[in-house]
């Protein structure tokens, strides 16, 4: 077993206390909304996400092992550098 424990600040210099309320937070995340950055990543990994999650939550399991005769594992991925139960995966 390993512990490992990381401060944030050279040893010896108390924490700084921050309080921050919703109004801080509202006004940080504007801050950072108005980079292009910020919303180029938001946007690209919902877009890419967003269909294999579709899959995912609408019967993706069920339709690739029993629909298609896939092994269980294939769904997950861990069985695609073995070909799935049938082979490949089209």
């Amino acid at each position: 077993m390993v512990l490992v424990a990381v401060c944030n600040r050279p040893v010896g210099v108390a924490r700084p206390r921050v309080v921050a309320g919703w109004r801080a937070a509202g006004r940080d995340l504007g801050d950072s909304f108005r980079h292009p950055g910020t919303r180029l990543g938001l946007w690209s990994h919902f877009s890419a996400q967003f269909s294999g999650m579709v899959f995912a939550l609408l019967g993706g399991y069920p339709f690739m092992t029993v629909g298609r005769g896939y092994s269980a594992n294939l769904p997950g991925g861990a069985d695609h550098h073995h070909g799935g139960g049938q082979g490949r995966w089209c």
